[in-house]
This record gives C-alpha cells, sequence and structure tokens, in this order.
C-alpha cells in the first residue's frame, strides 16, 4: 500500500517536472482550424486523452461483439440440437408404429386363427 503511493507520488513529480520544463515551447496545430501558439504540454496530454478513449472504446466494441457471436452460436448449437431431438422423436415415432403395427398382425392372425378352430369345432 505505501509502496503504491509512492509510486503515484513519483509519477506525479514527474509529471510536474515536464510540465514546468515545457512550459515555454509552443507549436501551431490544425484540427479543423488552425490554433496558433498552443502549449506542447496541452497537446500531449489531449492526444493522451484522445488514446485513452478510443482505446477504451475499441474494447467495448470488441467485448460486445464477441458476446454477440457466443449467443449467436449458442442459438445455433440450440437449434441443432432441436433438430437432433426431432430425429430422434420421429425414429421413436416410427419405431413405435413399426411395434404396434406387428402387434395388430399377431392379434389379427391369433384372432383368425381361433375363428378357424371355432369353425372346425363346429
Amino acid at each position: 500500500m505505501i509502496a503504491a503511493l509512492i509510486g503515484v507520488l513519483v509519477i506525479v513529480v514527474l509529471i510536474a517536472i515536464f510540465i514546468g520544463k515545457n512550459l515555454n515551447n509552443s507549436c501551431a496545430i490544425w484540427f479543423f482550424r488552425s490554433f496558433p501558439e498552443t502549449n506542447v504540454v496541452v497537446v500531449i496530454f489531449i492526444a493522451f486523452a484522445a488514446g485513452i478513449i478510443t482505446s477504451l472504446l475499441l474494447l467495448l466494441i470488441g467485448k460486445l461483439m464477441t458476446k454477440a457471436k457466443s449467443i449467436s452460436e449458442e442459438k445455433k448449437a440450440e437449434g441443432k440440437n432441436d433438430k437432433k431431438s426431432k430425429k430422434s422423436e420421429s425414429e421413436s415415432t416410427s419405431s413405435e408404429v413399426e411395434k404396434n403395427v406387428e402387434v395388430v398382425e399377431i392379434k389379427s392372425e391369433q384372432s383368425l386363427e381361433n375363428t378357424e378352430n371355432n369353425s372346425d369345432n363346429n
């Protein structure tokens, strides 16, 4: 904790020395209009702030796109699982139908045998 405080103080002192040494330096800048006699320190800090803002925006956009991509992949996976489950349902339904047909055929054969036996007995 103390080391972090000392580190921050060192950084602040270095920034103060940098500003003090460059107060007399100025330049002309054009950013959609001309800004003559602009302090170099101000230009450096504006460029630094613009870089941080741009980096944060790009990071945010990247995370949002990654999240959207993962959501779309999950939906695709769910769709594939639904198709597989529908196939398995249709396969199980067709196998149940085949079993029912076999049962009906067996029962019909038995009933035919019973009728034949009854006719033979009469």
